[in-house]
C-alpha cells in the first residue's frame, strides 16, 4: 500500500509518493482532486502491480482529461518499466526527471541517480558520467538505455 504526503504551494498541490502501489490504492481518495496543478514526487515507490497500475491510469487520465496540469518527478524504475510498457500510463510530455539504475563494478555498489528528462533527451538519451560515491571508480548505466529511455521518445 502506498502513502501520499500533500503540501500546497501556492495553486500546486505537491504530492510525495512513497511504497508499493496496489489493489488497495485509490488514488482520489490517496491525492484528492488538486484545485490547481500536480506535481508528483514518486523517488520513493518501490513497487506497482498490475492492479495498481489501473488505478494510476484511472486517476491521472482524469486529472489530464480535466484539464488539470500533473507534473512527475524522481520516476522511479517500476514506473519507467510501465510507462514503457502501458499506453497512456504518464500523460505525455508530463515527466522531468527519473531516478536512473547505475552500479559500480569496482565496489559492487547500486546507485540511483536523478536526472532531467530534458538534459536526457539532449544527450541523445545517453546516460551521464557517474562516480561512484563509495569508491570515486566510475559507475555504469545499469540498463539498456534505449529501452529505459523509450517512453521519452514516444
Amino acid at each position: 500500500m502506498a502513502t501520499a504526503t500533500k503540501e500546497q504551494k501556492g495553486n500546486v498541490t505537491v504530492v510525495t509518493l512513497a511504497g508499493s502501489i496496489d489493489e488497495a490504492d485509490d488514488f482520489s481518495k490517496l491525492i484528492g482532486t488538486p484545485q490547481g496543478g500536480l506535481q508528483v514526487k514518486c523517488k520513493g515507490v518501490t513497487r506497482i502491480n498490475s492492479m495498481g497500475v489501473k488505478s494510476w491510469i484511472k486517476y491521472f487520465t482524469s486529472l489530464v482529461a480535466n484539464k488539470i496540469s500533473v507534473q512527475f518527478f524522481e520516476v522511479t524504475t517500476p514506473l519507467v518499466e510501465n510507462a514503457n510498457m502501458v499506453q497512456n500510463f504518464i500523460p505525455k510530455d508530463s515527466v522531468f526527471s527519473v531516478m536512473a539504475p547505475y552500479r559500480c563494478p569496482a565496489c559492487n555498489t547500486n546507485l540511483v541517480a536523478e536526472m532531467k528528462t530534458e538534459d536526457v533527451t539532449k544527450s541523445a538519451f545517453n546516460p551521464p558520467a557517474l562516480k561512484c560515491p563509495k569508491c570515486a571508480k566510475p559507475a555504469e548505466f545499469d540498463d539498456m538505455p534505449d529501452e529505459f529511455f523509450a517512453f521519452m521518445k514516444n
